[in-house]
């Protein structure tokens, strides 16, 4: 069974409703576990998703993207987790696709290409994107699509989008035993970290470019680039992810030197934080420090 967890916060009713009208669509069995930073009740109320004819479970008061996907992760009761923004558009076609790339990678995490949209009309506004990774130029974690290195078949990337991407119930438990998702990732900050602390267990990170979904990228209410929600978190999350996953002194250095001449005493103070509460990660990371090539992660100029 294929578990869908979608974390949500602030979005409009129709944009709800059209992700549980897209999970109706699959012809297998499904059910939706929904975290969102409401409470569980004004949700039910909000949205009524107990009109559909499939499970779905209602987790609340979860206050980042990190807590939404671990309670949702450990809710669920498929072997297959899909994980989603709730603004995400995809058809059966390309689900199944995905999912069977999956089941040929059981130890991988598989995204689908990406494409921006609208939504909820999904009506396409950009073109297509294969992963992540980070350049580091006048500005330190710039987001940079990772080209096609093939159409015909999944390949390797150094991130996928925390927006959409699959991984068997086991390698979900593994990334739990090992720090899970963070909770400090709110927003749109340095979400996509995960793949970098997987690659180092061994768990690769695959696009897979004959299965396109949508994502609708612009501001809504609530997902400003650096709204209320996670001003507060933004460094900091920058921060711990780069400390528990960056071993490589050159690359440590480069890393910490362009982030603390952009954000001054912020990234200091995010990189205080970090220490005092991430060394017991770190620390544990430590053992793997040799299993990736930081560099194809965080490109310098």
């Amino acid at each position: 069974m294929l578990s869908i967890i979608i974390q949500e916060h602030n979005e409009p009713v129709e944009f709800i409703t059209k992700m549980l009208q897209q999970v109706s669509k699959l012809p297998f069995r499904k059910e939706v576990i929904i975290g969102t930073s409401m409470n569980t009740t004004d949700f039910t109320k909000k949205f009524s998703p107990a009109t559909y004819d499939y499970r779905v479970v209602i987790l609340g008061d979860l206050k980042s993207c990190g807590a939404a996907r671990n309670a949702g992760g450990l809710a669920a009761t498929g072997n297959e987790l899909f994980f989603l923004d709730a603004h995400v558009c995809f058809t059966p076609k390309a689900m199944l696709q995905v999912l069977d790339t999956l089941d040929r990678n059981p130890n991988a995490i598989v995204a689908p290409a990406l494409q921006p949209t609208e939504f909820p009309s999904c009506e396409q506004s950009g073109g297509i994107a294969y992963g992540v990774h980070y350049k580091f130029d006048k500005e330190p974690f710039q987001w940079t699509w990772f080209p096609a290195t093939r159409q015909d078949k999944e390949f390797p990337v150094p991130f996928v989008c925390g927006c959409m991407f699959s991984i068997k119930k086991p390698i979900f438990n593994k990334l739990i035993a090992h720090g899970g998702f963070l909770s400090t990732h709110r927003g749109l900050s340095w979400e996509e970290e995960k793949c970098m602390r997987l690659w180092r267990l061994g768990i690769p990170s695959l696009t897979e470019p004959r299965a396109v979904f949508g994502h609708y990228f612009k501001g809504y209410p609530g997902h400003t680039n650096k709204g209320p929600f996670d001003i507060i978190d933004w460094h900091k999350s920058f921060a711990v992810g780069a400390y528990i996953n960056i071993f490589d002194p050159v690359v440590w250095e480069y890393v910490n030197r362009i982030s603390e001449d952009k954000w001054g005493d912020d990234w200091k103070s995010a990189m205080v934080y970090a220490k005092k509460n991430f060394s017991w990660l770190r620390a544990m990371m430590m053992s793997y420090h040799t299993k990736i090539d930081e560099g194809w992660f965080l490109l310098k100029p």
